[in-house]
């Protein structure tokens, strides 16, 4: 969990430049895989506390402030993930990868929704 929140930060913190164009508070950021995967992997506290905490560490880094409706966010893009691998343990066939990916949208959909509603 340590290793998992430590990377996504750095990722984060490394990534910080990628702004999309005439957007407030929009980054692309691709270190999100990591509590995602870790959700997937080892379940959904970790994908959880991985995406909160990691998203706060790197935004205190990258901003000297923390947001927690993004933390949040980014805690439910790892739980959601963790949630349905408690159930789906295997990732064999075309179906189950499909089913992966949708989940994945599914809990980014979730963790990402309207966040001007929660500030």
């Amino acid at each position: 969990m340590v290793i998992g929140t430590l990377l996504y930060a750095g990722i984060s913190w490394l990534t910080n430049f990628m702004r999309l164009a005439d957007t407030l508070e929009v980054d692309l950021r691709p270190g999100i895989a990591v509590p995602i995967v870790f959700g997937f992997v080892y379940g959904p506290a970790v994908g959880l506390v991985i995406g909160f905490v990691g998203n706060t560490l790197g935004d205190l880094a990258s901003f000297q402030a923390w947001f927690w409706n993004w933390s949040l966010g980014n805690g439910i893009m790892g739980l959601v993930p963790g949630l349905f691998a408690l159930y789906w343990r295997s990732y064999r066939s075309l179906g189950d990868h499909v089913r992966a990916f949708v989940v994945t949208v599914f809990g980014i959909v979730v963790g990402m929704g309207d966040r001007k509603s929660v500030v």
